[in-house]
């Protein structure tokens, strides 16, 4: 028998068990599905491409690595998404070894003519990396260098822990790649001097992040949610809660001078952070802020927003407010030193520039600061944004008249329409009026049958529209749970909650957010 025939015999043997399940390790291409054992390190080879089908977990029952040199397709759903995961947690809190996790996908020393990896409705949890551990010590669940030809789409990345920098993701020398729609939650670094991004850290890069969710994760020394280094990044119309690192709460760039404007972000509850519960710029960043939220971050120095080292980032139509600061002032903006010189035009920002603090503010202050203002926000209460303004708000028509260069987006972080009455609100929501126009959301309640439910279920709506829905889950301690996408025809749709029913006891919270309005539903689980 020839030797090539007997190796690939001896692989299918291997690969075949007697169970019927598939046990793989070493190089794998083609397709997978169903339940896919991980034993070994692996790799898709240069010029190879592997496919995953929906509904398809990938479980490592080692701390394997998993290289690419070739495609990936990972082409999940929102009723059947991918996992990555392991067969046993036991020792996955102990950051001094690699017990209890599997070491993420590496991507490096790619050759240019590579095609694309695309992840879509893929979770990735339970990775670790250890330090001094060569590349690995970087990206959690994803190590990139030099490669821009991947996309994320509707993923989650949780539990995803890295030594020193992004606990779902790194990318290095030109990785420029593209997030949108993706939760990042409890993802984390261990280094104490050298923690970058809890979630994201970038260096030398140009990502994309939009519509993302960062909840909850721990950058240690930089960035909470993400940190930045010498970066050309796009991020916009995502919400950063929870987050905490030494400095940046939320977000934490260094030595960016970044030519696409951040936007349209909100950012709230971060911290408590030493420095900038909310945003951090550091080392000569200069970035471009528009229509921002910034409220309610915590930090000793600066709770919502925080400059050092000659940065010099320029701030329109944004709100810094209701932060906390534990020193004696400079809750809302704290400038560490005189050669950083912040400016700020038409912004709402509480206690105006005579709040300011640090050895940069008051007499030191040497920025621009012009037409902004110092009064309440007056937002809407309750509904899935509690940020929208008010009709008494005196943000309306507030921002900056003269918009050129600030790469105004069309929508609003709701995704209503911009510049409603021809002038930009102040803000990451524009009060919307007028039939037509989109309308803030208001509060229902929708029904789910089964009720209890071990898994597929139908959801009625009291009114609405048709079309895609995205409803957010969460436990009784109120944590995020998980993310999906059900489509509402005639009031209903169907919603495969098995992978929420195996992982949780009790019952959830479904949120609902449709065009015009927010609904709610509890479902009690059983198994």
């Amino acid at each position: 028998m020839k030797p090539r025939l007997m190796f690939f015999l001896s692989a299918l043997l291997f690969a075949v068990a007697t169970t019927g399940q598939i046990h793989v390790s070493g190089p794998v291409s083609g397709n997978w599905s169903d339940t896919v054992y991980v034993d070994g390190d692996l790799i898709v080879e240069e010029g190879e491409s592997l496919q995953i089908a929906a509904g398809t977990k990938v479980i490592f029952t080692t701390p394997a690595i998993f290289h690419v040199g070739g495609s990936l397709q990972s082409n999940g759903t929102a009723d059947e998404p991918i996992y990555f995961t392991v067969s046993d947690t036991t020792g996955f809190a102990d950051s001094s070894s690699l017990a209890g996790a599997w070491q993420g996908l590496v991507y490096s020393h790619m050759v240019p003519t590579t095609d694309s990896s695309v992840f879509q409705h893929t979770w990735f949890e339970y990775t670790k990396d250890k330090r001094d551990n060569g590349e690995t010590s970087l990206g959690g669940a994803f190590t990139v260098n030099g490669f821009s030809k991947l996309r994320f789409s509707y993923c989650t990345f949780s539990k995803a822990h890295s030594w020193s920098g992004g606990g779902a993701a790194a990318m290095t020398g030109g990785a420029d790649i593209v997030f949108k729609n993706c939760v990042f939650t409890n993802c984390r670094v261990y280094d104490s001097l050298m923690g970058y991004g809890g979630a994201l850290y970038a260096f030398q890069s140009s990502p994309v992040v939009e519509h993302c969710l960062f909840d909850s994760n721990l950058g240690v020394w930089l960035g909470g949610g993400l940190c930045f280094y010498y970066s050309n990044p796009l991020i916009r119309f995502n919400e950063f809660r929870g987050n905490n690192a030494y400095i940046g709460g939320g977000i934490s760039l260094v030595h960016c001078r970044p030519q696409r404007v951040i936007s349209n972000n909100v950012l709230h509850h971060n911290g408590p952070a030493i420095f900038g519960g909310g945003i951090a710029c550091n080392n000569a960043s200069d970035p471009v802020f528009a229509n921002n939220t910034i409220v309610e971050n915590f930090a000793i120095y600066g709770g919502g927003f925080y400059c050092n080292d000659s940065a010099a980032p320029t701030v329109y139509n944004t709100i810094i407010s209701n932060n906390i600061g534990f020193a004696p002032s400079g809750a809302q903006v704290y400038i560490w030193d005189v050669y950083s010189h912040p400016n700020f035009y038409y912004c709402n920002i509480q206690d105006g520039l005579e709040g300011f603090y640090g050895s940069g503010a008051q007499g030191g202050y040497h920025g621009i600061y012009e037409n902004n203002l110092d009064t309440t926000n007056n937002f809407q209460a309750g509904g899935a944004f509690p940020w929208i303004l008010s009709d008494s708000s005196l943000l309306r028509d507030a921002g900056t008249p003269d918009t050129t260069g600030l790469q105004i987006t069309t929508t609003d972080f709701a995704q209503n329409p911009r510049m409603v009455r021809n002038r930009v609100d102040i803000g990451a929501f524009e009060w919307q009026s007028g039939a037509g126009m989109g309308k803030p959301y208001s509060h229902k309640i929708a029904s789910v049958s089964p009720n209890p439910t071990s898994g597929h279920v139908v959801i009625t709506l009291p009114d609405g529209e048709d079309g895609v829905h995205q409803i957010n889950l969460y436990d009784p301690a109120g944590r995020w749970v998980g993310m999906i996408n059900i489509e509402i025809s005639g009031l209903r749709g169907e919603a495969n909650l098995t992978p929420f029913c195996s992982r949780n006891t009790g019952w959830l919270l479904l949120v609902i957010k449709g065009n015009n309005h927010q609904y709610k539903a509890r479902v009690t689980l059983t198994h």
